[in-house]
């Protein structure tokens, strides 16, 4: 997808992100409530508009440990989680259609 595409896809969402942070200025009780609910609509609108664009988020947790996909921090032993496989995620990765994209730390 031409940057410009994926532009026009993803600066909606930042508009949306500024209008809820500026409403959350003065967000109490029941309104509160709603302002998180606005913003998990607008993380699902950015989820929509990246996958749009080809990116899909690579899930972890659960998984066979792949260092083309996974980078370790610790390693740990768990009664739920099998030997070999990862038990939790301290930075989402997500790949397109050519690349794994690992957000740098």
């Amino acid at each position: 997808m031409p940057p410009f595409r994926c532009l026009q896809k993803v600066l909606p969402v930042l508009d949306n992100f500024e209008m809820a942070l500026a409403a959350a200025q003065n967000a109490k009780g029941d309104k509160l409530a709603a302002m998180q609910s606005g913003v998990l609509m607008i993380q699902q609108q950015l989820k929509s508009a990246l996958a749009e664009t080809g990116l899909e988020e690579i899930v972890a947790v659960g998984q066979p440990f792949d260092p083309n996909f996974h980078e370790a921090v610790s390693e740990q032993e768990s009664a739920e989680v099998a030997e070999g496989n990862s038990s939790s995620s301290c930075a989402k990765a997500t790949s397109s259609r050519t690349a794994c994209c690992v957000p740098p730390r």
